[in-house]
């Protein structure tokens, strides 16, 4: 599977034009702040957040590519078993890839869930 069709299928926000984190195409200096996020009511389970929800299901649904999100301190990150090689395939970059872009979309409600209360981690 591509990375653009990963990207339509697991990125509900793809077409958004505020992106929260720097993306493998888009360097820092260029990439667009983002935009003032307009005011909703509180997430009450990461089931409310379709960027949450979206990187769960890709997590799931590429297990065999051993991706798992992490907390360490007061940071998300995605850890590779095995970690990743230069000589891997092709689909397991694309795959780190598209998860790397689905995590930066996520990472606002992420924070806000554990915060909360809502979500937890196990320590690292």
């Amino acid at each position: 599977m591509t990375l653009e069709a990963l990207a339509q299928k697991y990125d509900p926000l793809k077409n958004r034009a505020d992106p929260v984190c720097e993306t493998a195409t888009e360097p820092a200096e260029t990439a667009t702040p983002p935009a003032a996020a307009p005011a909703s009511r509180p997430l009450a389970s990461w089931h409310d957040s379709p960027a949450v929800v979206a990187l769960s299901q890709f997590l799931k649904e590429y297990k065999d590519q051993g991706i798992i999100l992490v907390r360490k301190k007061d940071a998300f990150t995605l850890k590779f078993e095995p970690g990743l090689r230069s000589d891997d395939h092709i689909d397991r970059w694309a795959a780190a890839v598209a998860a790397f872009n689905l995590l930066c979309d996520a990472i606002p409600d992420l924070v806000e869930l554990t915060d909360r209360g809502l979500l937890r981690f196990d320590p690292s």
